[in-house]
């Protein structure tokens, strides 16, 4: 019996360290957004779509918004807050009430940056793998040389 209840807690335990599953928010703390301006290389998700080759897409990140303008028309401006948890990078977007907004992960590597987010109130992805059926969506990005 007590073989049972140390691989039923150990179950358990793995269940609050799996995919999708909040991370503690008493580690995050504030951090600057990505800074520079972004060209969208590639959009993907559930309806998986290519932004245009033409580099119109262009996204900004700012201290509390991010923006994402196309050409030179805004496709939107969004509140936004940045934080880092642990070694992860976090972003959170659209309502402020949490269970309206928008969770993600980002990251940079030189002038690339991967962005990852769930529908609103969904729990925030632990990674930049788009599962079918997962309602994520996953922004892959290139700095925009002046």
């Amino acid at each position: 019996m007590r073989i049972a209840g140390s691989s039923l807690l150990l179950l358990i335990l793995s269940f609050g360290t799996s995919n999708g599953a909040p991370r503690p928010k008493d580690m995050r703390k504030p951090v600057d957004p990505p800074s520079g301006d972004w060209i969208v290389q590639r959009i993907e998700g559930d309806a998986e779509r290519e932004a245009n080759k033409g580099s119109d897409w262009v996204v900004s990140f700012g201290p509390k918004s991010w923006k994402v303008l196309v050409g030179r028309v805004p496709l939107t401006d969004e509140r936004a807050a940045y934080y880092q948890n642990g070694e992860v990078f976090e972003i959170d977007f659209g309502s402020q009430d949490s269970k309206r907004a928008c969770k993600g992960i980002w990251k940079t590597d030189g002038d690339r940056l991967l962005l990852s987010y769930g529908e609103p109130g969904a729990d925030r992805p632990n990674d930049f793998v788009i599962p079918k059926d997962s309602k994520r969506t996953l922004w892959t990005l290139k700095r925009k040389k002046d």
